[in-house]
């Protein structure tokens, strides 16, 4: 396989690996990663790496830990989680100002929510997906919100309940009506790690 392009972006003030890469209609990019001031920003570049003009900055009120998607009108969803503060998605202008957010994701004491992606379909619905511990064990789950910001249906755990296992690390994929989710899996032991994944079909 060869690459075209090998760019240095130089990218100051980035606390973290890119939680969002877009590729635009005229053949540049947008690239989203965490801030050492724990906001998002958003580059653009042409289809040479060049930046255009300045980022959309996203504000980070929850945690530190996020990923971004894009709704088909060019809003932004951004989602965001802590061991403390639950899982929140926040919407955000094509200009990034924040029009709205709603937490899905319950305060737990010993709740463990790192990664938390997003992926939003081609109605605009978001779903986002996390780790959460519950009994003792590492679980993934669920949560639809619509295009308006709301809700769609209560929390879902996706994968089989196992005793003493942890399932952890989802990923994501949506279609309009299905969402595929993938996750780390270690029901059969810790040393016998492995992959794991559900076709969600709300209807």
């Amino acid at each position: 396989m060869d690459f075209d392009h090998d760019w240095n972006l130089s990218i100051d003030d980035i606390q973290s690996s890119p939680i969002y890469f877009f590729d635009e209609d005229d053949g540049g990019f947008s690239l989203g990663a965490r801030t050492n001031s724990f906001n998002v920003n958003l580059y653009s570049y042409n289809s040479t790496g060049i930046q255009q003009g300045f980022p959309l900055q996203f504000p980070g009120t929850h945690a530190w830990v996020k990923s971004l998607g894009r709704q088909p009108n060019g809003r932004y969803i951004l989602a965001t989680a802590g061991d403390n503060n639950g899982v929140w998605l926040t919407n955000f202008g094509t200009d990034g100002t924040m029009i709205g957010e709603v937490q899905v994701g319950d305060y737990a004491t010993d709740a463990y929510y790192k990664p938390v992606p997003v992926t939003i379909d081609d109605s605009g619905t978001a779903t986002v997906a996390w780790t959460m511990a519950q009994n003792g064990n590492l679980d993934i789950f669920l949560s639809r919100v619509s295009n308006e910001g709301i809700q769609i249906d209560s929390t879902l755990r996706v994968n089989e309940y196992a005793w003493g296992s942890n399932q952890y690390d989802p990923c994501l994929s949506s279609t309009i009506g299905n969402t595929i989710v993938a996750w780390t899996d270690q029901r059969d032991g810790s040393i016998n790690t492995n992959i794991y994944a559900q076709i969600y079909n709300p209807s």
